[in-house]
């Protein structure tokens, strides 16, 4: 029983060297990567943030519509179908 045990704790310690060494190995490779993966962080909490509120980027479609008169139904067609394609994206991404 104590050859067992014996095993298993050399087992456990190599593979405790193991990770370890994994660990090392990709914060290493990770470091160069480190401001695009943040940047991509930030997209995806934005794309997040959007998701749950579609009617923001109504909002801000119209904001901008309104400033340029002239365009504001064009503007207003248009913020309507940014809000339904993101109720659309919304409904697609909570499925997957």
């Amino acid at each position: 029983m104590n050859h067992k045990l014996y095993n298993i704790s050399m087992r456990r310690d190599l593979l405790i060297k193991q990770a370890n060494q994994q660990r090392e190995a990709l914060a290493y490779y990770i470091t160069p990567l480190r401001k695009s993966l943040l940047i991509v962080d930030k997209g995806l909490s934005l794309v997040n943030y959007v998701k749950k509120h579609p009617v923001l980027i109504m909002a801000i479609s119209t904001v901008i519509g309104m400033l340029s008169p002239g365009s504001t139904i064009k503007w207003l067609g248009r913020s309507w179908i940014v809000s339904v394609v993101m109720t659309g994206l919304k409904n697609w991404l909570m499925k997957i």
